[in-house]
């Protein structure tokens, strides 16, 4: 048998248990005393800091309880809160004082032993921290004083102790205490029904017989709750908590929407077809009393639970309303992009107040504008090229005419006098009878309206006794006028 470390095995436990957890890839505890780094065994920076302090790791024994109940135990809470307070006094006086405000006493066990109160729970001082003990604690401050009865000692607050992670661990509490409050019934009842027989049945014994059916009755409807926190995640479909649960140390928090909680702001009790249903941590929402949580209310942030589009929808719009329209997102790139693209789908992105996301938007709608003006532009150019020209007067009497060489239909052989040419027409119409004609032309091209003409290029309707749009005439339109060449003569 080799014998390690002159029989000191205790640390070489530590790195045994350190490298059999890194070879597996299991998770190590919370205030595990050595990590693996670089294929070797080193100390954890819990396990530093508590050499620095001098407080002991967390006993198994309690590490398991926080794990069960999703609470901080005796020890955890005798190092958190009463070990600085009893480090920091100067007299027993004052020792008892602070801790009587925390709800925690320093009391003396037997002949020399001292414990911490914590609740109804005892912890020993040296498994706190060996500093704390009575002989150190009498050479810093004197011979051992009692607290005295004057000082008022604070209740502790059970939710206070409830890790932040630990979501809906009151509920399970509760369960776990209303199940033992049956069972202690029961156990009443089977010892009344023991100690009564033989006794005269009186009214009283009736009373009680009766309870105690009633009290068995309703212990029979209630169900044992799961054996742990975890257990109660997958009881009540919440595998997205039950998966994080064991991971809690490593993993990092829910992406979140947060904000400045506008004055008087009250969270709405239904939103996307989601309903509030208060706890410990705010308001939970979810699809029923039954149903997974989708995301959660805390107040000052919203925590977004469920890993899907309708539950994020639904937290963004329970931000925007409780935030005042001005909301700032945490969580991962992915997560980031995502609440954006959504937000934007949903015309939400304005009320995201991160400083990449208002760049990001100012530059989306500079390039829309842009856009929206070049398509304005375009379609102005389109419909110019389509209408006639209505910013010059044709002088008619410059354009040279055609030989006139077409005859009227009069005849069967379609003699007849000759079609007068548009010059020679246009000599005889007077001036205004042209203009009404061009004004005729226009309104048949541009499509009159009730009260005015339709202007095409910017989609508005103009006034009748605006500037009127010039174009050829019906004659024009008719019979186009080519230039001169061949076949053509000037026309006077």
């Amino acid at each position: 048998m080799i014998e390690i470390n002159d029989g000191f095995t205790l640390e070489a436990a530590h790195q045994a248990v350190a490298l059999i957890v890194d070879r597996f890839g299991w998770q190590a505890e919370k205030d595990a005393r050595y990590e693996v780094g670089n294929g070797r065994p080193v100390l954890t920076a819990s396990a530093l800091a508590r050499i620095e302090d001098g407080r002991e790791s967390i006993r198994p024994a309690a590490a398991a309880f926080e794990n069960r109940t999703g609470y901080r135990s005796a020890q955890r809470i005798a190092q958190d809160d009463a070990l600085p307070r009893i480090r920091a006094a100067r007299s027993w006086a004052e020792l008892h004082a602070s801790l009587a405000g925390v709800g925690t006493t320093y009391d003396l066990t037997g002949t020399n032993g001292v414990t911490i109160g914590v609740g109804n729970e005892r912890v020993k001082a040296s498994i706190v921290d060996r500093a704390i003990t009575r002989t150190r604690l009498e050479k810093r401050l004197g011979g051992f004083q009692p607290r005295d009865a004057a000082i008022p000692l604070v209740t502790r607050l059970v939710d206070d102790d409830r890790f932040t992670e630990a979501l809906r661990a009151e509920e399970y509490r509760a369960a776990c205490e209303q199940w033992r409050k049956l069972q202690d019934d029961k156990r009443k009842a089977r010892a009344g029904r023991t100690t009564e027989i033989g006794k005269p049945v009186t009214a009283t014994t009736i009373a009680r017989a009766a309870a105690r059916e009633q009290a068995s009755a309703k212990a029979g409807k209630v169900k044992r709750p799961p054996p742990d926190l975890q257990s109660f995640y997958y009881a009540h479909g919440e595998g997205v908590l039950a998966e994080r649960w064991p991971h809690r140390h490593r993993v990092s928090g829910f992406p979140s929407l947060h904000g400045g909680r506008r004055a008087g702001a009250v969270s709405t009790h239904v939103i996307e077809g989601y309903t509030g249903y208060p706890c410990a941590d705010g308001m939970r929402y979810a699809r029923g009393p039954q149903a997974p949580t989708a995301f959660l209310d805390r107040g000052p942030r919203i925590d977004v639970i469920a890993d899907d589009d309708a539950a994020l929808l639904g937290a963004l719009r329970l931000a925007a309303w409780n935030f005042d329209g001005k909301v700032s997102v945490s969580g991962s790139a992915a997560f980031r992009e995502r609440v954006y693209t959504l937000a934007k789908a949903h015309g939400l992105s304005g009320v995201l107040n991160d400083p990449d996301f208002v760049r990001r938007r100012a530059v989306e709608v500079s390039h829309h504008l842009k856009n929206q003006a070049v398509s304005v532009v375009d379609s102005a150019v389109a419909i110019a090229s389509i209408l006639p020209p209505t910013d010059t007067d044709l002088d008619l009497d410059t354009i040279p005419a055609a030989q006139n060489t077409r005859r009227r239909p009069d005849g069967p052989d379609e003699s007849g006098p000759p079609i007068p040419r548009m010059s020679q027409r246009a000599a005889s119409e007077p001036a205004a009878e042209r203009k009404r004609s061009r004004e005729r032309s226009t309104r048949d091209v541009a499509g009159p309206k009730p009260g005015g003409l339709f202007d095409l290029a910017s989609n508005v309707e103009k006034p009748e006794n605006e500037a009127k749009a010039k174009g050829p005439t019906d004659t024009e339109a008719q019979f186009p006028v080519g230039p001169p060449g061949k076949g053509h003569s000037e026309g006077r």
